[in-house]
């Protein structure tokens, strides 16, 4: 399956800290292994390098992250062209997300993908934009 995934279910597969730590871990080890493809936002890297800089204090650790993201075959980047940050802006508009937020629900909703996420903010107002999957329905 293709899906948009979320640096929330990203970050939370890195870190035995995170709630939902299991689930995304094994979520995220079905993508690694290509059983699903996952089209994200070339912001995504950023997102998860921050987070992981931000939870743990390493860079080095931060660093690794991103250029393990960066090498996966069933990763498809997308960058924020001017139509795409268009789109992205009157999703936002409609549906009043956050910046970031808006941007990978642009991408989940150009690439006809579930978008899966850990956010609650984002699932209730994507909801209307795109197709929403739990972490229980995508295992």
């Amino acid at each position: 399956m293709n899906f948009t995934i979320d640096s929330s279910v990203i970050v939370a597969s890195l870190r035995e800290q995170e709630g939902a730590h299991q689930k995304s871990k094994a979520f995220m080890t079905e993508v690694i292994e290509g059983e699903h493809t996952a089209y994200e936002s070339t912001i995504v890297p950023v997102e998860v390098t921050a987070a992981i800089r931000r939870r743990t204090g390493s860079r080095k650790l931060a660093r690794q992250v991103k250029q393990n993201l960066l090498n996966l075959d069933s990763f498809i980047f997308c960058g924020l062209s001017k139509s795409r940050m268009e789109s992205a802006a009157r999703i936002a508009e409609k549906v009043s997300l956050k910046g970031m937020d808006a941007i990978i629900t642009q991408i989940a909703q150009e690439k006809d993908t579930s978008l899966v996420t850990l956010d609650k903010e984002l699932k209730n107002k994507a909801k209307s934009v795109v197709e929403i999957q739990d972490m229980d329905e995508v295992l």
